[in-house]
């Protein structure tokens, strides 16, 4: 599995629970990637004119085919649809 990727609103609610989660997951010895951006809210990426919400999917994006590239293409069971061929 790939390790837990979390990208979180420094003034979003739930910020507290994505650096819990970090926390949880380092104990037991899984490397996690969390990233906070500043002045930032909860889904700011549907914001698409902000530089964060851009760096943010590019990101998600880059994460995805380095973890995931292999899973979507290897055929059934896995389906390839139109949503997961925009991913790759």
């Amino acid at each position: 599995m790939p390790p837990p990727f979390i990208h979180a609103g420094e003034e979003e609610v739930l910020k507290h629970d994505a650096i819990r989660i970090r926390k949880a997951a380092e104990a037991a010895g899984v490397d996690v990637n969390l990233e906070i951006y500043p002045n930032m809210w909860h889904v700011w990426q549907i914001n698409m004119e902000l530089p964060h919400a851009i760096d943010s999917l590019d990101k998600i994006a880059a994460f995805l085919k380095s973890h995931c590239y292999d899973f979507f293409r290897s055929g059934p069971p896995h389906r390839i649809t139109a949503t997961t061929t925009r991913l790759l």
